[in-house]
């Protein structure tokens, strides 16, 4: 989200972890979100749960390498549309927390 109005923020001297990795804002994010999906995966392992479960992870994870691909820090509305893509993110992570809880 920081990554829209970047320059804005260079302008009126706001500190923002978006301007700080700014040059390496992919890999930043690309970090945060394997992070996220290791720890899916852990527990998943650690659960013991059932393959099924696993499948039901993959649209929210294809949904965060979809953002990382699409966002262009020079490109305000790149990142704006990987932002709204979020919305889309948070069902398919939903998705997955409700068919954990049918355990």
């Amino acid at each position: 989200y920081g990554l829209q109005d970047i320059r804005n923020d260079e302008v009126i001297g706001v500190k923002s972890t978006s301007i700080k990795f700014k040059n390496n804002a992919k890999v930043f994010v690309g970090t945060c979100y394997c992070l996220c999906v290791l720890f899916i995966l852990i527990m998943f392992l650690t659960m013991k749960m059932n393959k099924f479960f696993l499948l039901v992870s993959i649209p929210f994870i294809v949904s965060l390498i979809y953002q990382i691909k699409i966002f262009n820090v020079s490109k305000p509305k790149s990142c704006h549309a990987a932002f709204k893509m979020n919305n889309l993110t948070g069902i398919f992570i939903f998705i997955f927390i409700i068919s954990l809880a049918t355990l």
